[in-house]
């Protein structure tokens, strides 16, 4: 059943959708494990696309919210508004390498 392995899938999140609206956007959470090379970097370094923007992160169970200066952390876990799934690809590849 694999019962012991961590579900690392991205949760996604439609934004608006349950209040009708059209909205494009999502919310997804990434995690930055001890491979992330965002670890240690301030947010304005990372270079993320224009249109995405990290609004939340839980380190260790609580919130910070976040502003170019903040330097992110291994085991954050990252709240990341994105336009699409091409947008989401480029963030992964900023944030994790994948």
């Amino acid at each position: 059943l694999n019962l012991s392995q961590q579900d690392n899938t991205p949760k996604k999140v439609r934004v608006g959708e349950d209040l009708g609206y059209d909205a494009k956007n999502s919310l997804v959470e990434l995690y930055l494990d001890s491979s992330s090379q965002a670890a240690g970097k301030s947010i304005v370094e990372l270079q993320l696309p224009k249109t995405s923007l990290i609004v939340l992160i839980d380190r260790g169970g609580k919130f910070v919210t976040p502003n170019g200066a903040t330097v992110l952390q291994e085991k954050d876990k990252l709240m990341v508004m994105v336009d699409n799934d091409e947008e989401l690809e480029k963030v992964n590849r900023v944030l994790l390498g994948h």
